[in-house]
């Protein structure tokens, strides 16, 4: 009794049994196995067919894709064999997007949602693209953190709609929630604007592939955050309509646009890296694009990026910048950058949505390169937090934050062109993240993300990339959805293996 009673409460994996990525919060292993026939069926109660149609249907294809099985779809009682989904709006501790699944004559999944449902899909398409026949047993399953995803950069690159359509499946194939699309930089906007013809790179988004890629992931219950980052990386804005950046030398050039230039081979001559937002025109100009774009779509949250605009020793050598701090009333010149977000959050919010911003008005680097302000944000801006060290001051002042480090042992920063060993910029240590890292847990820590930045290898075919960012991506998502299920890298690797994305 004593040695049953031990081996229950052993994980999962050691005998093999329910290989899922990401693993399973709280399992019970019974007897004897369910088998999946071609007589099996989809089922789901009347109360709640009609609520996840969309998802069973999905589901079917996706089953049917693997197992070779075309299983009836239908609304009703359940019979021996069947795979029986109702959503029960009771159990909270499963919350939003947890469930629970019992495996017996029948396969019995209960959850809150319709996300809760479509994540137990998940591990039921894993679990029988293994083998038709799964183990007996009882599963709890829910995530750790809110917030799971992955951001990519497609100013510097442009990826094809296909590309982001598989990474969107990928990210929902590990039970990650959301992507976060980085349209614009130096030498790109990538979203086609009707009302500025020109504005965008010759490869970019139009309305209708934004409304493609939106479709497609309400498909997989994945949150598109798309990010339009101002004021500064508007090299690209600023060669459209150069009335439009900042005409003092010291806020007009910058390191990042001379570094970035130069390595791309182009020159840096009148080249204006940010936007003049001490003029009531220009900050008009940036609030009817985003106008234009911030209603196409559909997620709760906008991110206007506020990334790495002038230090304040360029501040200061800017004389326009700094009277208007004086004309409206601040003390430092760095608080018209602060303004800028707040007045653009109110625009947000306007729209129902929450703005998100990098943590860059926070970051200072050395006693040369300061960001010092007498005003903050808004409280109820969401912070993506790259600076580590800046981290505890960003929470304890009240803020909401998506973890996202940049560098260091927990970096989540992939930059294939440079990080390509632990301690480098912008590589992202699986062995560490997996093995040894603690993920920071708070009432404001909304979660974490990986973030793929294509700096120097825009030429770069897109699967190019996966060999960068697909090992991370199934980290995170382990770390994040569930406690840590091996003891190392190495064999969560293999239990991966068991579950590589077929699609």
């Amino acid at each position: 009794m004593f040695t049953s009673i031990f081996y229950l409460m052993l994980p999962l994996f050691i005998y093999g049994q329910y290989n899922v990525v990401p693993g399973l919060q709280k399992v019970q292993i019974n007897k004897g196995k369910f088998k999946l026939t071609a007589s099996s069926r989809i089922v789901a109660n009347a109360a709640s067919y009609k609520k996840l149609e969309r998802d069973l249907r999905v589901f079917k294809k996706e089953l049917g894709l693997l197992t070779g099985m075309e299983l009836a779809i239908l609304e009703g009682e359940f019979q021996k064999g069947d795979l029986v989904f109702t959503l029960d709006a009771n159990d909270e501790t499963l919350g939003e997007e947890g469930y629970q699944m019992e495996i017996s004559g029948q396969v019995l999944i209960k959850a809150n949602t319709t996300k809760g449902s479509f994540y137990a899909m998940q591990s039921l398409l894993q679990l029988f693209n293994q083998d038709s026949k799964i183990q007996r047993g009882f599963i709890r399953d829910f995530p750790s953190y809110a917030e799971r995803g992955y951001m990519i950069d497609l100013g510097r690159k442009y990826f094809e709609i296909e590309y982001i359509e598989t990474m969107i499946r990928k990210l929902a194939w590990m039970k990650m929630n959301f992507i976060h699309l980085h349209f614009t930089e130096w030498n790109g906007f990538r979203l086609k604007s009707d009302l500025f013809p020109g504005l965008a790179a010759e490869q970019s988004y139009s309305k209708e592939e934004i409304r493609r890629i939106e479709d497609y992931a309400a498909k997989y219950h994945v949150m598109v955050v798309p990010e339009i980052d101002l004021p500064a990386h508007a090299t690209a804005i600023t060669d459209y309509n150069p009335y439009l950046g900042f005409t003092c030398p010291s806020m007009r050039s910058s390191w990042w646009q001379t570094h970035s230039l130069e390595e791309a081979g182009y020159s840096t001559d009148d080249k204006a890296w940010t936007l003049d937002i001490t003029r009531r025109e220009v900050r008009s100009w940036v609030k009817a694009l985003l106008d234009e774009w911030i209603p196409l779509f559909d997620g709760p949250y906008f991110h206007i990026g506020g990334d790495e605009y002038q230090y304040d020793r360029e501040k200061y050598a800017c004389e326009e910048l700094v009277m208007a701090a004086k004309e409206m009333g601040y003390e430092y010149p760095g608080d018209v950058f602060v303004d800028y977000i707040n007045e653009i959050n109110e625009q947000v919010k306007s729209y129902g949505k929450t703005t998100q911003i990098w943590n860059w008005w926070r970051f200072s680097q050395n006693d040369n390169r300061q960001n010092i302000t007498s005003i903050q944000p808004a409280k109820d801006i969401v912070i993506n937090a790259w600076n580590r060290p800046r981290l505890e001051g960003i929470l304890a002042d009240g803020y909401r934050v998506v973890i996202t480090s940049e560098e260091g042992e927990e970096a989540l920063y992939v930059v294939p062109s440079m990080g390509s060993k632990p301690g480098e910029y912008g590589y992202f240590d699986s062995k560490y993240i997996y093995e040894q890292w603690k993920p920071q847990s708070g009432p404001n820590i909304n979660g974490f993300k990986v973030c793929l930045w294509t700096n120097g290898v825009g030429d770069k075919p897109d699967d190019w990339f996966n060999q960068f960012v697909d090992l991370p991506v199934a980290v995170l998502a382990e770390r994040t959805w569930s406690v840590k299920h091996d003891n190392s890298l190495e064999q969560f690797q293999n239990r991966l293996k068991k579950v590589i994305f077929p699609f």
